[in-house]
């Protein structure tokens, strides 16, 4: 069995969630003018993945609700409800485990992709497939790389403390 990670809340440190508050407050509700976002209830779940693409990938399977109820938990800190949404297994270990996709396919629902094949012992993931990746750096660097990151309307490099490289 290969290292285990626990499910990390989205909270993360407390500059995490300070940062994604001001890419919400000054960003997409100012200097987006073109985002149509003048307060919580415009925001679209498009919106939110500028960061969460990384923080918390499976919102791009929500509704836009679901994201304004993150912006707003995030400009009130309301932590209680940041702490429930995390990143969890599922997010490595199906979303993220094929790159390749013309290749290797889009990854399928109910599998989770590791170093083997197999059946898998959870009731919804039933199937464990390999991922060409899953011992690659590239299976982290999807969010830990240090970008720039082109998919979201307003390109950003990334930038995070842990990752700045030296001058």
């Amino acid at each position: 069995m290969g290292e285990v990670h626990p499910c990390r809340s989205l909270i993360g440190t407390g500059r995490t969630m300070a940062t994604i508050k001001t890419a919400i407050q000054d960003g997409m509700m100012k200097e987006w003018a073109k985002s149509g976002i003048k307060e919580v209830k415009d925001i679209k779940v498009d919106h939110m993945l500028h960061c969460l693409k990384c923080h918390l990938p499976q919102l791009k399977n929500a509704t836009d609700a679901v994201a304004q109820q993150i912006a707003k938990a995030v400009i009130d800190g309301d932590t209680a409800t940041l702490e429930k949404v995390s990143i969890n297994c599922i997010i490595c270990h199906n979303e993220k485990a094929l790159v390749h996709t013309l290749v290797d396919g889009m990854p399928e629902k109910n599998v989770v992709y590791g170093n083997k094949e197999g059946a898998h012992g959870d009731k919804m993931f039933k199937a464990l497939k390999k991922s060409p990746i899953m011992k690659e750096s590239i299976i982290c660097g999807q969010c830990h790389g240090l970008g720039p990151n082109f998919d979201p309307g307003e390109p950003h490099s990334v930038r995070h403390p842990l990752r700045e490289l030296p001058a």
